[in-house]
């Protein structure tokens, strides 16, 4: 399994059930880079369901520093 596939949370019965059971690193990175980006967009900046092409940018953006901080780990 390569980094990119590494389990965030990993757990011995996820063999078990299924190699893509849970959630990645890069995923959890990501996550949390959304979350911070989401507390700190100013008001009236679109998110949300009503903009969906904004919500994309924030995703993309997210796992662009989520591969970042992948890359980072390999020092």
């Amino acid at each position: 399994m390569n980094k990119i596939q590494q389990k965030a949370f990993p757990h011995e019965s996820d063999q078990e059930r299924n190699d893509r059971a849970g959630m990645t690193i890069r995923d959890y990175f990501a996550a949390k880079v959304l979350q911070s980006a989401i507390e700190n967009a100013a008001a009236g900046t679109g998110f949300g369901l009503n903009y969906t092409e904004n919500n994309m940018n924030y995703a993309k953006a997210a796992y662009s520093v989520a591969d970042a901080m992948m890359e980072a780990r390999k020092e």
